[in-house]
């Protein structure tokens, strides 16, 4: 279906686009990115392969976080990844959750 839009769209407007397939739209965003540009790519939807494709991941393509968030949590914390951010999960939790404030 994606290459048939790609398809579409390129015959309709000349303009070349890219495509993600993904179990939810976040996913989706950021497999748009992979194969650029005028390509695609399909994540499957089994949890294993899910979590290989996040863990690989830079924080940087995590909503919200930005180059000085990214900066201080390479610096302070030595996170690079999104697997990084997983196995520390506990210590960001307890200094950035509500009831830590």
């Amino acid at each position: 279906v994606a290459e048939e839009l790609r398809g579409s769209v390129f015959k309709e407007t000349g303009l070349t686009c890219s495509a993600g397939v993904a179990p939810n739209r976040l996913l989706a965003k950021v497999c748009s990115d992979i194969n650029k540009p005028n390509g695609q790519f399909v994540l499957p939807s089994d949890r294993a392969a899910i979590m290989t494709f996040i863990s690989t991941l830079p924080i940087r393509k995590i909503g919200g976080i930005g180059k000085v968030t990214e900066n201080i949590l390479k610096e302070i914390f030595g996170i690079r990844t999104c697997e990084d951010m997983l196995q520390k999960s506990n210590l960001l939790f307890a200094l950035f959750s509500r009831s830590s404030a």
